[in-house]
């Protein structure tokens, strides 16, 4: 499986560019404006889209400058935050913002090149990359990358669950076959004792000779 990350690059111009590891901004505002360096503060250190909505409506809503704000959420997707006259550019095709304050939207998993722009200025300049985080700027374009997931790690062969066979050293040796017990001295046969009475008879009277 893959995961979108999103590459920056910018056209310079009138406005401000505020850039964190995964948050956009483009807004007008001065550079020496107070809210600026708040919201590049927020954009670098993890805090949410709503945290930089916050700094920007700091005076209230009719404080609130035009802006375009674009933020990566969870699994790569990208939030949309623009307030007119800023606009924003979705695969080439204009996405409309036609709420009284700003419109905020999630971009289809399909759209892969994302621009937000201040109005009435030349977007197709040079695209620049920058790394300072704030810049004067007319444009952002985003451009959608795919990463590759970690794997999950895979367990050796010789050590995968369920293996039904253990290694030989775990196997009980079978225990050895005794070998035949030889047969003690050979006596006297006195099995016929036991046979019937005239060889019973017999052999007592041999043994009884033998005795004398």
């Amino acid at each position: 499986m893959t995961i979108r990350t999103w590459e920056s690059s910018y056209v310079a111009g009138t406005w401000v560019a505020l850039a964190g590891a995964e948050r956009w901004l483009l807004v007008d505002l001065s550079p020496d404006d107070s809210r600026v360096d708040e919201c590049l503060r927020r954009l670098r250190d993890g805090s949410d889209a709503i945290a930089v909505l916050d700094v920007l409506a700091q005076g209230g809503l009719a404080s609130v400058p035009a802006f375009a704000l674009a933020s990566r959420e969870l699994g790569g997707y990208l939030r949309l935050i623009v307030r007119y006259p800023a606009s924003a550019i979705l695969d080439g095709i204009p996405h409309a913002v036609s709420a009284a304050t700003w419109s905020d939207s999630i971009v289809e998993s399909r759209v892969s090149n994302v621009v937000l722009t201040a109005p009435g200025e030349h977007r197709q300049g040079a695209q620049v990359t920058e790394t300072s985080g704030v810049m004067g700027a007319a444009a952002i374009t985003l451009v959608a990358q795919q990463a590759p997931r970690p794997a999950d790690p895979t367990p050796p062969d010789d050590q995968g669950a369920g293996d039904l066979h253990p290694p030989e050293s775990e196997v009980a040796p079978t225990p050895p076959v005794p070998a035949d017990v030889p047969a003690g001295p050979t006596g006297p046969d006195y099995s016929v004792l036991f046979a019937g009475t005239m060889e019973r008879d017999a052999l007592l009277d041999r043994l009884a000779t033998e005795a004398r």
